[in-house]
């Protein structure tokens, strides 16, 4: 979407949609199993992995892996503007396809 083409309700949409998430992520009481902490670690450390999520479990994940500079595959879609300019603000480095 070129910035011509932007409407002007998406960024504050988007930037409203990465507050939400913040918010609601601090509501939620997360568990991290052992697999997940020494693959964090391992993150964390420089190594690299690919997620394979189910839409339902997109919010958390979103929330859980904030900050973390990780790319995320985000539709090429008008529909996926918002959602790529939401990640970006939570810290993740959105790419189109």
């Amino acid at each position: 979407m070129t910035a011509a083409a932007t409407p002007s309700w998406l960024p504050p949409t988007a930037w409203a949609l990465a507050g939400v998430l913040s918010t609601l992520g601090r509501t939620w009481r997360i568990e991290r199993s052992e697999a997940t902490r020494r693959l964090d670690a391992e993150l964390l450390a420089g190594r690299r992995c690919i997620y394979a999520l189910w839409h339902a479990r997109l919010f958390p994940l979103v929330y859980t892996h904030r900050g973390r500079g990780v790319a995320v595959l985000i539709s090429r879609h008008r529909d996926g503007e918002w959602f790529a300019r939401a990640t970006k603000a939570l810290g993740y480095r959105p790419v189109r396809g």
